[in-house]
């Protein structure tokens, strides 16, 4: 059996997870900014789930612990991000290997988990058209003011007047549209404030001031297939005064 063709065109499922590595840190003023490493050292993991016969899974087994790393043929679905390039074969390293489970006479399950060792992203046509926001969208208002209780029990308020919103929103986006978003974010947007007109992000008035304008900052963007085609995507933003 030739077993890198198998991992690459028997996935029965896959989860993955992506960490940019940006740290946010409170200045004196209170304001919040990001101390960003660059998008090529953020990681990328995926979990593979196969189910086939019992002495298949095996040698898959086998073979995995044999090649620690190796380079991944490509896949039908973006295993690992829809921005990274999957058509032609990428480096990954084996990170866990699941135990062989048997829940039915001579078929089985195995899950892996891979990291990706090579990022090679795939640029996008700019910011998409985001008018798919779904009903369960937050505001979440920090008004940035500390309350101390005094020797005499008695209030203290220090208030930094700092006022500052994100905006938590999540979208129905196409894979093409997913994949331009990531590009726009991690090329372009990523750790720097500015400007987009209300609406842009598909609510009218999205941080509830009645501005027409907001200075903004993306905090992160996730985001979960619905099939091969659809991406369930959910944007965390914050205004800046």
């Amino acid at each position: 059996m030739n077993v890198k063709e198998f991992l690459a065109n028997n996935i029965r499922k896959y989860s993955q997870k992506i960490t940019p590595l940006i740290t946010w840190v409170e200045r004196s003023d209170g304001m919040i900014i990001p101390i960003d490493r660059g998008m090529m050292t953020d990681t990328y993991t995926t979990k593979l789930s196969y189910r086939a016969r019992e002495e298949e899974l095996y040698e898959v087994k086998e073979w995995l612990f044999s090649n620690l790393e190796f380079i991944m043929e490509p896949t039908p679905e973006a295993i690992f991000a829809d921005h990274i390039l999957d058509f032609q074969p990428l480096k990954v390293a084996v990170l866990k290997v699941g135990s062989i489970k048997n829940k039915e006479l001579g078929v089985a399950t195995l899950d892996i988990e891979l990291g990706l060792q090579d990022l090679r992203f795939i640029g996008g046509n700019g910011l998409p058209d985001l008018n798919c926001l779904q009903s369960s969208y937050e505001r979440i208002y920090d008004n940035n003011y500390k309350v101390n209780m005094s020797y005499t029990n008695r209030y203290s308020i220090h208030d930094r007047v700092l006022r500052l919103t994100t905006f938590k929103g999540k979208y129905i986006l196409s894979k093409e549209d997913n994949r331009a978003l990531h590009a726009k974010w991690l090329l372009d947007l990523r750790g720097k404030a500015f400007w987009i007109n209300d609406g842009v992000f598909g609510l009218p008035n999205m941080f509830g001031d009645g501005t027409g304008q907001h200075h903004v900052i993306i905090n992160d963007i996730k985001y979960k297939p619905i099939g091969p085609l659809l991406r369930s995507v959910e944007i965390n933003m914050t205004k800046l005064n």
